[in-house]
C-alpha cells in the first residue's frame, strides 16, 4: 500500500470532499478504495477525534464528512481520515470505535453514501458555493474541482434520501433529451443540407455506363458475388472474376459469355488473405487494362454460434483476415490504378449486420463493422481523386452461405423471406451506377440506420427481436 507522508498530502481544514478527491489521486491504483461520505437528512452527524474540535474528547458535528476506506487482502480495513486526530491511515474497527460514538436523539444518526473512488474522481465536482456566507474557513489555493458535465454536484453526494446513480441517470437522460429536442428542431435543416450534399455527390459521380468499364469481383464464384458478375456482364463490363474455387469461376465467366454476351472475362484464383496472391492480382489487371474502374469486394465468410461456443478463436480471426483484411488490402493495393480511372468506383459488399449487431455473428458484425470505419475514413481520403466508395448493406439474401459458415456447428438460417441474389446485385450495381454513398437493403435496414445514433438502447432491442426471426427454433430457443 502506498506510504504517505505530510509533505504529500494535500490538506486544507473543512474541505473534506476535496481533500479526499486529491488522496483518491495520490494513490495511483484504484482497487478496493472508496470514498465514504457521512450525513442525514438534518446535516447535523457527531464525529468525535477531530482536529477542528474545541473540547477534549474531539466532537464536532459536522453537516457532512467525507472520508477514504482502503481494502487490503491480507490487512483490516484501514480509514483515511485527514481530519482525524488518530492515526493515519487507522483501522476500521479502531476508528469506528473511537470516532463513531452511538447516541439516542435520532437528529444525529449518521447515513453513510459509498462511491468507487475511481467513479469519484470521474464525476465529483464543487464550485464552493456551499461555504459562501455560512463558513469562514480559508478556500484551497488551487482551482475547484469540475469535469466536463458539472461544476458543481457535491448536494448529490450530500443528500441521503436520493439514490446517486439513479440521480446521475435521470440528470444524464434529461440532457440527452435537451440535445434530441434541439435536434428535432433542425431536422428540416439538416434535411435540406444532406440533401443538397447527397445531390452534390450525385453529380460529381455521374454521368457514368457500365459499358466497357474494368470490373473486379472478389468472391465471384457463387451467391451475390456470382450475381454481381451477371449484372455487370449485362451492362456491358470488362470483367475480372476472383475467388478461390476456380472451377465454379470457369462456370461463372461461361455463364457470362454465353447468357450475357459479356466480351471479355478473365478469371484468376485469388485468396484474398494472401498479400502475394492480391499484388498478383493487381499485376494482371494492370498489364491487361491499365486501370481499374469499379472494384467490387464481395468476398466474405460467416458463422452462426455464440462466441462462447467457439472452441478456437481462430474462427474469429479467420472472420476477419477474409472480410476486413482481404477488403481492404485489395483496396490498398488497387488504389493506383483506381486513380487512373475516371470517376472510379470501390464498392463493399457489408451487411445490415454492418449497421445492427445481431445475435451468433458476433465475428461476423464486427468486420462489417470495421468495414465501415475504414471505409468512411477512405472517402474522405478519396474525395479530391474522384473516387467513390459505395457501401452497399444487404439483409437477408438466398445464398450458399449456410453451406459456407464457419465453425464446428453453425446454425442454419432461415431464408423464407429472404430476396434473391440476382435482386440483390441489381440494387447494388444500380446504386453503383449514380455513386450512392450507401444502399441499405430494406424498410428495417432504414430505420435501423436512422436510429442507431439517436435511440440506440431501442435499437439494440428492436434489432435483437427482429433478427431472431430469421434463425430457425433451435436458435430462438436458445437465445431465450
Amino acid at each position: 500500500m502506498i506510504e504517505f507522508s505530510n509533505k504529500k498530502i494535500i490538506y486544507t481544514p473543512c474541505y473534506c470532499e476535496e481533500n479526499v478527491y486529491h488522496l483518491c489521486k495520490a494513490f495511483g491504483k484504484l482497487d478496493d478504495i472508496y470514498v465514504c461520505f457521512i450525513s442525514n437528512e438534518n446535516r447535523s452527524i457527531p464525529i468525535w477525534k477531530q482536529r477542528a474540535s474545541k473540547f477534549h474528547d474531539g466532537i464536532v458535528i459536522w453537516d457532512y464528512h467525507v472520508i477514504l476506506l482502503v481494502k487490503e487482502k491480507s490487512n483490516p480495513t484501514k480509514v483515511y481520515d485527514l481530519d482525524t486526530t488518530l492515526s493515519f491511515p487507522c483501522d476500521f474497527s479502531i476508528y469506528v470505535q473511537e470516532s463513531f460514538k452511538i447516541l439516542d436523539d435520532p437528529q444525529y444518526h449518521r447515513k453513510y453514501r459509498i462511491i468507487p473512488a475511481e467513479k469519484y474522481l470521474k464525476v465529483f465536482a464543487s464550485d464552493r458555493s456551499h461555504m459562501d456566507g455560512t463558513w469562514f474557513a480559508s478556500p484551497p489555493i488551487y482551482s475547484p474541482i469540475s469535469t466536463s458535465e458539472s461544476v458543481n454536484n457535491l448536494p448529490l453526494f450530500i443528500n441521503m434520501t436520493e439514490n446517486l446513480d439513479s440521480k446521475d441517470f435521470v440528470s444524464a437522460y434529461f440532457t440527452e433529451t435537451l440535445i434530441f429536442i434541439g435536434f428535432m428542431l433542425l431536422v428540416p435543416i439538416f434535411y435540406a443540407a444532406n440533401f443538397y450534399f447527397r445531390y452534390k455527390r450525385h453529380r460529381a459521380a455521374t454521368p457514368w455506363s457500365i459499358q466497357e468499364k474494368v470490373v473486379v469481383i472478389t468472391g465471384a464464384s457463387s451467391g451475390i458475388g456470382a450475381a454481381l458478375a451477371y449484372e455487370f456482364a449485362r451492362q456491358g463490363a470488362t470483367l475480372i472474376l476472383c475467388a478461390r474455387q476456380i472451377d465454379l469461376l470457369a462456370n461463372v465467366s461461361k455463364e457470362c459469355k454465353e447468357k450475357y454476351c459479356a466480351k471479355n472475362v478473365l478469371i484468376q484464383k485469388v485468396d484474398v488473405t494472401s498479400e502475394t496472391d492480391v499484388m498478383r492480382l493487381v499485376e494482371t489487371v494492370d498489364a491487361a487494362y491499365s486501370k481499374i474502374d469499379c472494384l467490387v469486394l464481395n468476398a466474405g465468410v460467416s458463422m452462426g454460434e455464440t462466441l462462447e461456443s467457439i472452441e478456437d478463436f481462430d474462427l474469429i480471426k479467420k472472420i476477419m483476415e477474409v472480410n476486413y483484411i482481404g477488403s481492404t488490402m485489395l483496396a490498398f493495393y488497387s488504389l493506383p490504378l483506381l486513380k487512373k480511372a475516371d470517376k472510379a468506383r470501390i464498392v463493399i459488399n457489408s451487411s445490415l449486420a454492418g449497421i445492427i449487431p445481431v445475435p451468433l455473428r458476433t465475428g461476423y458484425c464486427g468486420s462489417k463493422f470495421a468495414l465501415r470505419g475504414f471505409f468512411e475514413s477512405l472517402q474522405s481520403e478519396l474525395v479530391d481523386d474522384n473516387i467513390f466508395i459505395t457501401m452497399a448493406y444487404a439483409g437477408a439474401v438466398k445464398t450458399d452461405i449456410n453451406k459456407n459458415r464457419l465453425g464446428e456447428n453453425p446454425k442454419k438460417l432461415d431464408f423464407n423471406n429472404a430476396m434473391s441474389a440476382e435482386e440483390c446485385a441489381k440494387i447494388i450495381v444500380d446504386g453503383t451506377v449514380k455513386g450512392h454513398k450507401e444502399i441499405v437493403f430494406t424498410n428495417i435496414g432504414k430505420i435501423g440506420r436512422l436510429m442507431e445514433s439517436v435511440f440506440p438502447d431501442l435499437l439494440a432491442f428492436l434489432s435483437y427481436k427482429r433478427a431472431r426471426k430469421f434463425y430457425v427454433k433451435e436458435i430462438i430457443d436458445k437465445s431465450l
